[in-house]
């Protein structure tokens, strides 16, 4: 929905409660008592509504809330009081088209200019235009002007934008463009108050194997554009998805010269399931660089741990502090964690600077409790409020402790090998006394290991690095070869089973480690190169090693 700083000072957030009992969607509002916002006051005021809610003040310093009814249309409350709690006005600004579609406008967004009167821009579902509402009266309940957004000629958008006022009190809206072959970012940049006249400019171009969304802009202190926003490409040859989170800093207030365009973070995960620049939210920190809240998504079920326990994978909450304007360097903190086996992926996310000058935001998130061996959903609404400008210890790579690999010191026949968690390389890191939770490469049927992979770094157990990340591991070669076992011995030219190829994807593997009749692939311990783990086929009646990697969940 929205976080805005009340004239107290204190924030004051809008957000969605999907009531389990009704299953409606209800739009409610807290109003901090505190400036850490550990106590607020929580009122309820709209219902069945959509996800797609936006508030702000307007002149008058009273909550303004736009939103879509699934079954109406789009709908403006203007707030009584500060909390929302009494005198609140709701009107019926735009009906639905009898189309028979119960979503025909979505996302609604609504920034107040100059005149103190709202200007509210939403997506029409079926035609793929904007469109704009000019109210009339603070409450839009009367002489409201209704148009479309005049973007160039067959542009079709995806629905994705946000909207800014321009230091000259026009609006800017940078939109995702769906218009065919290749998705492009761009900016239109209005020419008159109600956006009836404009221009537009592309300002990022995608492949035909990548494209863009989550989207967030602020108006730098030199008037300037400043645009983030998530990469998502789809051209890997692991099959792992990688995106990355891109802030573009415009040359002029209409982007269209002089941008400086730089990927600011990278990170890899399963397919459909992207990280870096997930839910990404962007303001100006007190010195007017740009700061940027992100969820790096990693909530996703990796199988069971040696007690048949399920594992997931954490979700994380991450802060980009910049350290200029292009944010050609930054520091990133780990904001956020929960502990393995509760949290299944965090979604929205907002940050502000608060009164004391300090960053402060807030996110939504899902969790799951597998204690009574079903997933029960929850959600949760989460405050994070820093005490310094970078909000706590940056992360940087030896900041993460590396993960172990060992190549086993016996041999497996293919159908003893085992499966990727449990059995043989737990219980032969136990041995040794390694401890930790590990588990094995290796493909299960047509399952890559990059279904299992954190992204993480990795040392022998002699402290010889094996891959700075996932990235890295699965790039088709090694740093050092994987040559020394559990107990620290040289295992110099060894074959291992892996039903694995250089890029972590499933190839022939003794029908999932359970058969003798048929071949599957080996690598070698001696090699660095793609035949560390993709070397020969052979008989899965012959014996080899496996390898054991530390899982990042012990």
């Amino acid at each position: 929905g929205g976080v805005v700083l009340a004239p107290d000072g204190l924030p004051l957030i809008g957000y969605i409660y999907d009531d389990p009992l009704s299953s409606k969607s209800d739009f409610r509002i807290a109003r901090c008592l505190n400036r850490d916002c550990t106590r607020a006051d929580v009122h309820t005021f709209a219902q069945d509504i959509t996800e797609y809610p936006s508030m702000t003040l307007g002149k008058d310093n009273l909550p303004i809330f736009a939103y879509a009814d699934s079954t109406e249309g789009l709908k403006v409350i203007h707030c009584g009081t500060l909390d929302c709690s009494s005198g609140n006005t709701l009107t019926l600004v735009v009906d639905l088209p009898t189309t028979g579609f119960s979503f025909e406008l979505m996302s609604p967004h609504v920034t107040i200019p100059q005149d103190g009167l709202p200007l509210i821009f939403y997506w029409n579902t079926t035609s793929k235009d904007f469109y704009v509402v000019k109210c009339g009266t603070l409450d839009c309940s009367s002489g409201n002007d209704i148009h479309r957004l005049p973007l160039p000629s067959g542009t079709k958008t995806g629905g994705v934008f946000v909207v800014a006022l321009g230091n000259d009190n026009l609006p800017i809206i940078v939109y995702q463009d769906v218009t065919l072959p290749i998705d492009h970012t761009d900016v239109f940049k209005c020419t008159d108050a109600h956006c009836v006249s404009g221009t537009s400019v592309p300002i990022y171009t995608t492949t035909l194997l990548s494209d863009n969304d989550h989207l967030s802009m602020v108006i730098g202190d030199d008037g300037l554009p400043i645009i983030t926003f998530r990469l998502i490409d789809h051209d890997n040859p692991s099959g792992m998805g990688v995106s990355s989170l891109i802030v573009i800093h415009c040359g002029t207030p209409s982007c269209d010269s002089g941008n400086t365009v730089l990927t600011v973070e990278t990170s890899q995960a399963i397919p459909d399931s992207y990280t870096s620049g997930h839910q990404s939210s962007l303001a100006l920190a007190g010195d007017g660089t740009p700061m940027v809240v992100y969820q790096d998504y990693k909530g996703i079920f990796l199988g069971y741990d040696p007690n048949g326990t399920p594992i997931l994978s954490p979700s994380k909450v991450k802060f980009v502090k910049c350290n200029n304007k292009e944010c050609t360097s930054h520091t990133t903190s780990l904001i956020h964690h929960i502990e393995i086996g509760s949290t299944a992926s965090y979604e929205s996310t907002a940050v502000i600077l608060g009164s004391d000058n300090l960053p402060v935001m807030f996110y939504y998130g899902w969790t799951q409790d597998l204690s009574s061996g079903t997933v029960e959903n929850k959600a949760r609404l989460w405050v994070a409020k820093c005490t310094s400008s970078t909000c706590g210890q940056p992360l940087s790579p030896s900041s993460i402790p590396p993960k172990r690999v060992f190549v086993s010191s016996t041999t497996f026949t293919g159908d003893q090998a085992g499966p990727v968690f449990g059995n043989n390389c737990q219980t032969l890191a136990t041995n040794a006394g390694l401890g930790g939770t590990w588990f094995r490469w290796a493909g299960i049927g047509t399952t890559g290991i990059y279904t299992y992979l954190p992204n993480d770094k990795y040392i022998r157990i002699d402290g010889t690095p094996i891959s700075e990340s996932t990235l890295d591991l699965l790039d088709g070669t090694l740093l050092n070869p994987i040559n020394i076992d559990e107990y620290g011995n040289l295992v110099s030219d060894a074959s291992v089973w892996t039903g694995l190829n250089e890029y972590g994807k499933a190839v022939s593997n003794c029908n999932s480690w359970s058969s003798t009749s048929i071949p599957s692939v080996q690598g070698v311990t001696s090699a660095t190169s793609k035949e560390w783990t993709i070397k020969q086929s052979v008989s899965c009646s012959n014996a080899a090693r496996i390898y054991c990697f530390e899982n990042t969940l012990s």
